[in-house]
């Protein structure tokens, strides 16, 4: 401009070559006035570029409309071309068996052309060499195999696919994904509404808030009304992915007890451990003994957290002042974690065995939480390492050739 720009403009933009579509590139390539112009040798090349570019475009396009649509609905394109990134394309024949019952993968398939059957194990048998399983559904194309509610928990599969013809399917990695959804923060936002609906069925078979509580080592030795009411005052939240449970530097006095997913502990925003399903965290912060020294962050889809706040711990107190006392010897030296080793003292193997074992014999298990329709036990199984397990939550059925023979409860 002949006057001059003021002292305080910016001047920036960017210069695009805006190329034709590939559809465009490959109809020009074959045109004979084009390969005269270029040369052949040239256009050899571009034709190799294209190719290239399609087999690496070629994820996304298939992802698009599904994962847009069904996974995470709304999702802009840089989320799914993120995904791609993730994601291959596999061909498979007759019989290949994709997905196998038991198995801890948690990868996402999409099915892209095919018939796939979904089997399930009845029993085992020594004449079959394996496993025998009886098919109790059937996915074509267009099907979604695995659960985004569930990623990063370690579930067993709940079932058997096998091709049933030869497929073709796209298989992303869970991590991959769930690394793509720690770059979008907020992408699940719409997807909140059946994010809750999973949580709300898992709740279903969680234990007690008062068993909860009760095994909490920082409660251990209070009376039951003091445990019932704490259970009463606390809050059980469902908690999407990324959320900050606590900020590193905050007193915020809040104990949670992680009853479903995953966290990350952050310091100064490096990730330093993961804590996994059936931890505590925030004993010495709900004591206003200290500052939290890490930010928590869930890491998986979405979390169950048991919470309960130094302010609902106050007014319990104010129902029990003989208990006053026991948390100001408790503020100089907090127990830490939780008390698992109650879990085991109802059964009978271990009923007259001392705490302290309990207590190591406890450190060594696994809380493990199971679907409806997933099999804990397959009739007829050899195992390498054999288990025992105690159900501390929802109910389980007993099966024998296939047909139900009884019911274990909760505490079995």
């Amino acid at each position: 401009a002949s006057g001059g720009l003021p002292e305080d403009a910016h001047l920036g933009g960017a210069i695009l070559v805006a190329l034709p579509s590939l559809a465009q590139l490959t109809a020009l390539s074959q045109s004979p006035v084009a390969m005269r112009k270029a040369g052949v040798p040239m256009m050899v090349e571009a034709m190799e570029i294209l190719e290239n570019v399609s087999e690496r475009t070629a994820p996304f396009r298939q992802l698009m409309p599904t994962l847009g649509m069904f996974v995470l609905p709304g999702a802009p394109a840089e989320v799914i071309w993120e995904c791609s990134k993730h994601a291959k394309l596999i061909s498979a024949e007759i019989h290949s068996e994709i997905v196998k019952e038991g198995a801890l993968d948690d990868d996402l398939l999409l099915l892209s052309d095919g018939v796939v059957s979904v089997e399930r194990h009845v029993r085992s048998d020594a004449d079959a060499a394996g496993p025998v399983s009886e098919a109790v559904g059937r996915l074509s194309s267009g099907a979604i195999i695995g659960d985004l509610s569930l990623m990063g928990l370690g579930f067993p599969r709940i079932a058997s696919v096998r091709a049933k013809t030869s497929i073709r399917y796209i298989r992303i990695s869970s991590a991959g994904l769930l690394s793509t959804l720690a770059c979008f923060p907020g992408v699940l936002g719409t997807s909140e509404g059946w994010l809750s609906l999973a949580a709300e069925s898992l709740q279903k078979i969680l234990p007690a808030k008062s068993e909860v509580v009760r095994s909490l080592s920082l409660f251990a030795g209070f009376g039951m009304d003091f445990i019932s009411d704490l259970a009463v005052a606390g809050e059980r939240r469902t908690v999407i992915f990324d959320s900050v449970l606590i900020a590193q530097g905050s007193a915020g006095g809040t104990l949670s007890v992680l009853e479903h997913g995953r966290c990350s502990v952050d310091v100064f925003g490096n990730k330093v451990a993961e804590i996994p399903t059936g931890n505590c965290f925030g004993e010495r912060t709900i004591l206003g003994s200290s500052e939290a020294n890490a930010t928590i962050r869930v890491c998986t889809p979405f979390a169950l957290i048991l919470q309960i706040s130094r302010e609902m711990l106050d007014e319990v107190i104010k129902k029990h002042p003989s208990d006053r006392e026991r948390f100001e010897q408790i503020k100089l030296e907090p127990p830490l974690g939780r008390a698992k080793g109650s879990k085991l003292r109802n059964v009978e193997l271990f009923r007259f065995c001392s705490q302290a074992f309990l207590e190591l014999l406890a450190g060594a298990c696994v809380m493990k939480t199971y679907l409806p329709g997933q099999s804990v036990v397959v009739e007829g199984d050899e195992e390498e390492d054999v288990r025992m397990f105690v159900l501390v939550g929802g109910v389980l059925s007993v099966e024998l050739g296939g047909q139900q023979i009884g019911t274990v409860l909760h505490g079995s």
